[in-house]
């Protein structure tokens, strides 16, 4: 007998438990403390000169930049993962005439940076520094 009784209210009860279950909202979540914090980024490049930070700024993708012995040609802007401008440069020294070397080069704290190479797929040394 109670087992008949709950064939019948068997299917009202779960159906009862699926209306509640997606009539509830999903409880708010707020983190007290902030994950990273504004100034936890820190730039890990090597500062460019005010002067070639400063032609950077004024130049757009496909312009060329001679700054001393080194031809830089400028390749598209993106948006990095931090939020920063960063843009490809392919930088040839004028006195070596050498193949080009592809440099990242990235717009932080109203400065332009040198973005270290993360892996150098040719074996050759990284000639471009920069220096003041």
């Amino acid at each position: 007998m109670i087992l008949k009784s709950l064939k019948k209210i068997g299917p009202a009860l779960w159906l009862g438990f699926l209306v509640t279950g997606c009539a509830s909202s999903v409880p708010q979540v707020s983190a007290s403390r902030p994950l990273v914090s504004s100034g936890a980024a820190a730039v890990i490049g090597q500062a460019l000169p005010a002067e070639l930070s400063d032609q950077l700024s004024r130049t757009y993708s496909g312009q060329s930049i001679l700054y001393k012995h080194y031809q830089i040609l400028l390749g598209r802007d993106y948006v990095s993962a931090l939020g920063d401008t960063c843009r490809a440069v392919n930088v040839v020294d004028t006195e070596l005439n050498e193949a080009p070397q592809a440099r990242i080069v990235c717009e932080s704290q109203q400065q332009w940076w040198l973005m270290p190479e993360i892996s150098d797929q040719t074996d050759s040394e990284a000639f471009f520094e920069a220096s003041n």
